[in-house]
């Protein structure tokens, strides 16, 4: 009878591990099935062959320098406005571009990109500024420093206006994949550089309420100086930044951009409008003297036009 129940127990005990083994086999499978499944759903291929995508992004334009070369002289109103120099600075806005591409030999990419910018003009300071005109004389600041600024809801002077670039690129981009397992990290950081051709325009009007009341007056008499310059220049820019490839295909982009274009003379145009005349007349003088600089910051989304 104790032989019987010894054999019994060593049969439990068996039985018992064996379960056990079981168990820890079953969780052995089950552990290496996952990770069998996330080594092939990271191991990244990137297909090579033509892709599109699209671009978006906040943008920051530098402060430019605004410079009246010479006097203007309106001769219909009987106003002039004398040389004078001062800066224009910008608010945030933002830009939207795409490009199409061809990835070669897995790390590296030519794309042909396009791209459009705004950036409204924030605010207008000049120094020894000097706007006279006979018919309103409350206009006339002289010998002083005057600084305009982007608000409407003012009986004083304002500004309205932006700097609008709109670019065609050619990029080189290199991404910077990582071995992993047998394939690549999903994460792929890149850097790239581009070269193309650039049309910038700055647009911007100032404005001066003429009534004797304007603050009581809804609808003052404005004197208008609208001022505008466009060029087209070279470009250059540089980027940096991280892809997230959701599979061979496809994949997200945010990346750090700097875009700056070369410096050029051009011919600016100047139109004064009063309430009783227009007159519009040309200078040859470099009317926003810096070059445009914009740095933004670009989510994208890209995918391969071969799909296997």
């Amino acid at each position: 009878m104790h032989i019987r129940l010894v054999k019994k127990s060593r049969a439990l005990d068996i039985l018992t591990n064996s379960q056990n083994f079981l168990k820890r086999l079953s969780y052995l499978l089950v552990l290496s099935c996952i990770f069998i499944y996330q080594k092939h759903a990271f191991a990244l291929q990137p297909v090579q062959g033509w892709y599109a995508g699209v671009f978006i992004g906040p943008s920051a334009a530098n402060s430019n320098d605004f410079d009246f070369g010479q006097t203007l002289s309106f001769a219909t109103t009987n106003v002039t406005v004398s040389a004078t120099s001062g800066s224009v600075t910008h608010s945030v806005l933002g830009g939207i571009g795409g490009q199409v591409g061809y990835r070669f030999f897995l790390r590296h990419r030519i794309e042909a990109e396009w791209y459009y910018n705004n950036n409204p003009i924030k605010s207008l300071k000049l120094n020894n500024y000097s706007f006279t005109n006979t018919y309103y004389p409350s206009f006339n600041v002289t010998n002083s420093t005057a600084t305009f600024n982007n608000n409407q809801n003012t009986s004083d002077a304002y500004i309205q206006g932006s700097t609008n670039t709109g670019a065609i690129m050619v990029n080189f981009i290199y991404d910077l994949l990582t071995p992993n397992n047998d394939g690549y990290s999903k994460v792929v950081p890149f850097v790239g550089a581009g070269l193309g051709y650039s049309y910038v325009q700055n647009a911007m009007q100032i404005y001066r309420p003429t009534t004797v009341d304007p603050a009581n007056d809804p609808y003052p008499n404005r004197e208008i100086l609208d001022v505008l310059q466009n060029r087209y220049i070279y470009a250059v820019q540089g980027l940096i930044g991280v892809s997230y490839f959701l599979d061979d295909f496809t994949w997200f982009g945010l990346d750090l951009r700097y875009f700056t274009t070369g410096s050029s003379i051009v011919q600016s145009r100047y139109t004064y409008t009063s309430p009783t005349a227009t007159e519009t007349v040309s200078s040859t003088n470099s009317l926003f003297s810096n070059k445009a600089q914009i740095i933004s910051v670009n989510l994208s989304f890209s995918g391969a036009f071969n799909f296997g």
